[in-house]
């Protein structure tokens, strides 16, 4: 999770320590302590752009088929001269 913040960081004080540091005004993690105590101080949440996408491995011969130019499938009229 992506949150919006102000270039400063949140202190934890059960832990004595920095929990987070704001960088470019945004912070990400995945611990779910960190997230629910940000949610809780009110901290927004970033939305993003992008979709995790599994992408799969792409064949050599696939990319060349890829590349050839399609046939015109209907009744292509000719030039005039």
């Amino acid at each position: 999770m992506i949150f919006k913040g102000n270039n400063e960081f949140v202190w934890d004080g059960e832990n004595n320590t920095i929990l987070c540091q704001f960088t470019e005004n945004k912070f990400e993690t995945e611990d779910e302590r960190t997230i629910d105590i940000l949610t809780k101080l009110g901290y927004e949440e970033l939305e993003t752009d992008f979709i995790d996408v599994e992408y799969t491995e792409v064949k050599e011969e696939k990319i060349e088929v890829i590349k050839e130019p399609k046939k015109a499938t209907h009744n292509v009229p000719k030039k005039k001269k």
